[in-house]
């Protein structure tokens, strides 16, 4: 069986996954009850479709760079100071 939550806050659904583990192993039969999901930490599935990509002539290589950088964001420039 699979539960999936969903909601805004990860710190929130990371304890709901926590109580509803909690419940389903008192279940009896249950066994290797496990939360899936690294807490804190959000994913994102994506499925490109070829076709599409296509008819708006984008290469699936930079759509996937796109929604990484939309997603984790990018170091744009990094300064260095020193004490001369």
């Amino acid at each position: 069986m699979v539960v999936n939550l969903y909601g805004e806050s990860l710190d929130d659904l990371d304890a709901k996954a926590a109580d509803v583990a909690a419940a389903l192993e008192t279940v009896p039969g249950a066994e290797e009850v496990e939360v899936k999901a690294p807490s804190g930490a959000p994913r994102i599935a994506v499925r490109l479709r070829q076709a599409d990509l296509t008819a708006f002539g984008l290469r699936p290589v930079d759509v996937l760079e796109t929604v990484q950088v939309a997603y984790e964001g990018t170091v744009v420039a990094q300064i260095i100071a020193t004490t001369r």
